[in-house]
Order: structure tokens, then C-alpha cells, then sequence
């Protein structure tokens, strides 16, 4: 549960910023990037391997939104944030996930 609720997260983060700034997947990918390294200190690797992937999943998800198909729409979306949820468990070690986690519970109580 407390990793849907992280993922859900960077998600709604993601689907925000695309929304909000309709940019290009590298742009929002930087975006992420930095938000993301003010809550958990990102090594430089770190930071190019999210931006890969933040940038191959906001694609992913700019496609979904193409699809008039609702359900095989949801279906891509899921299967992108799957993907994505994966890459970063990966990546982030146990205490930045930690971190993240409690950044993110906090910014949920305030509002």
C-alpha cells in the first residue's frame, strides 16, 4: 500500500507537470529531477538514469493519450507506471526511498 501511495505520487507529479507546462518529455524530465533531488540527494548517475526514464515514460503517457480506446488507454498508462515504478526502486537506495517516502507523507498532511 505505502508503495502505490509512493508511486500514485510521482505520478500525479508527472501527469501535473505535463498538464500544466505541455512540454518536452527532457524538460519535465529536468523538472522531475530537481524537485526530486531536493527531497533525496540524487547521485549524478542517479539523475541521468531518472531523466532517461522520466523522459520514456512521459512519452509513454503523452502516447495513452492518443488512445481513444479507454480501457486499452488505462492499460498503457499502468504498464508505464509499472515500468517506471520498477526503474525507480531500483535506482533510489533504501534511505532515499525512506526520505521520499516521509517528504511525500508530509506534503500529503498539509494538504
Amino acid at each position: 500500500m505505502k508503495k502505490l501511495k509512493f508511486i500514485t505520487a510521482i505520478i500525479s507529479i508527472l501527469l501535473f507537470l505535463n498538464l500544466l507546462f505541455a512540454e518536452k518529455p527532457e524538460n519535465l524530465s529536468d523538472m522531475l529531477v530537481t524537485k526530486l533531488n531536493k527531497d533525496v540527494t540524487l547521485t549524478d548517475s542517479q539523475q541521468v538514469i531518472i531523466k532517461r526514464n522520466v523522459s520514456k515514460f512521459i512519452v509513454k503517457m503523452q502516447n495513452a493519450n492518443t488512445e481513444t480506446n479507454p480501457e486499452k488507454k488505462l492499460s498503457i498508462k499502468k504498464a508505464a507506471s509499472e515500468e517506471y515504478k520498477a526503474v525507480l526502486d531500483s535506482i533510489l537506495t533504501t534511505n532515499q526511498r525512506e526520505q521520499l517516502k516521509i517528504k511525500i507523507k508530509a506534503r500529503e498532511n498539509n494538504h
